[in-house]
């Protein structure tokens, strides 16, 4: 149990002497100097350059060793699969990233996941501690208990894994584990305030309030995609109308591009919703935009201000220091933060918006992955810092 708590606080604090450690966990700085004599044994933990106290005398630095071993994050979304390898401080040495489309089998998105994390494993030479597994569902004990997208209810994750791979799997929704990404490794490292939204096919938040991941009775908190913002919208697939996902999702951005196109639809916008037909991919909106096609960043503007205004209700509901946007349609977040940041100026009000940064995630469409990785190390280490 101490040994996990150096590990944490090396991995929240960076940086620290042997008497620093000691202080800030309460420990003998004897029990210390054993526990890191064990880890450093292990080649989890590495003395660094020393520090000179003003007036004392130096003290050598720890750190978690970044090539004490690796980690595997994989994200599975909706049409789209990513698997990540990280060091020790989520810095991604090996990554590959799938866009499933057109018409798919059942669990189509998990078996390709299954031989992206094969290939992984066989990607490094250095000891693989753990698979983390970020999916775009509810998530309860390993478990997808619903998702609405990928059309899957009560599917047992961790458990089939753990006995495929040999390894310790930790499975979480993928907007929890890309806030935890980012809180550990991404912009949000000094707020423990925060609200990162999971922007793809799907919308998710992972909310972090005084440093501590809000998860709710039964971990499915954080479902801000299904909050009805005109009631008068299109159908959801969770049944109602108007949800905030219809208008900022992969599909209402699609649908809107039919709309502004007419008649005159580019090879690229497939002409119609049906599951059988091919789906619009990412890097077609995203070469389009760069392409500056007027059409595209005029919708996109339009997206980007219904985005900033649900951005408003969140901070102020939540009062964060900062909201985050990543996700599977990271490439396309420069494209809507000018106008989101706008349009949150405008709606929410003037006490919790004061210093309340809008800001694009640092791993941008490695966000979910990064952060399974993150809770892959968690489940090594146990509870979080």
């Amino acid at each position: 149990m101490n040994s996990a708590l150096v590990l944490r606080a090396l991995r929240r604090l960076g940086q620290q002497t042997r008497a620093q450690l000691a202080k800030a966990l309460g420990l003998n700085r004897s029990t210390v100097t054993h526990i890191v004599r064990d880890l450093a044994g292990s080649g989890m933990v590495r003395e660094t350059t020393r520090a000179r106290p003003a007036g004392g005398r130096p003290g050598i630095l720890l750190e978690l060793n970044p090539d004490g071993g690796r980690l595997v994050g994989v994200e599975i979304n909706i049409g789209v699969v990513g698997v990540v390898v990280t060091n020790f401080l989520g810095h991604v040495v090996w990554s590959r990233r799938s866009e499933v489309t057109g018409p798919r089998e059942p669990f189509e998105e998990l078996r390709v996941a299954e031989g992206l994390v094969q290939e992984a494993l066989g990607a490094t030479s250095l000891p693989v501690f753990g698979i983390g597994l970020a999916v775009a569902a509810l998530v309860d004990s390993g478990v997808a208990v619903y998702s609405p997208y990928l059309n899957w209810r009560d599917v047992p994750l961790a458990e089939p894994w753990q006995v495929r791979f040999g390894l310790p799997v930790a499975v979480e929704n993928e907007a929890n584990a890309a806030a935890l990404g980012e809180r550990y490794f991404g912009v949000a490292w000094e707020h423990a305030n925060f609200v990162f939204l999971s922007l793809g096919a799907g919308l998710a938040a992972g909310i972090f309030v005084n440093g501590v991941l809000l998860r709710g009775r039964h971990g499915f908190a954080g479902q801000v995609g299904h909050t009805v913002r005109d009631p008068n919208g299109v159908e959801c697939r969770c049944g109602r109308r108007g949800c905030w996902v219809t208008q900022v999702g992969l599909n209402g951005i699609t649908r809107r591009l039919r709309a502004a196109y007419g008649e005159q639809l580019p090879p690229w916008l497939p002409s119609t919703d049906d599951e059988k037909a091919p789906h619009v991919t990412i890097r077609a909106l995203t070469d389009a935009a760069g392409r500056e096609e007027e059409v595209v960043l005029r919708v996109l503007a339009e997206v980007g201000r219904d985005l900033g205004a649900g951005i408003a209700d969140a901070i102020n509901l939540l009062d964060p220091q900062s909201v985050v946007v990543g996700g599977a349609l990271s490439p396309l977040v420069p494209y809507l933060l000018p106008e989101a940041e706008m349009a949150m100026q405008d709606s929410h009000l003037a006490g919790p918006r004061q210093n309340v940064s809008l800001l694009a995630s640092v791993h941008a469409d490695h966000a979910c992955a990064v952060g399974a990785a993150a809770a892959a190390f968690d489940s090594l280490i146990g509870t979080t810092l």
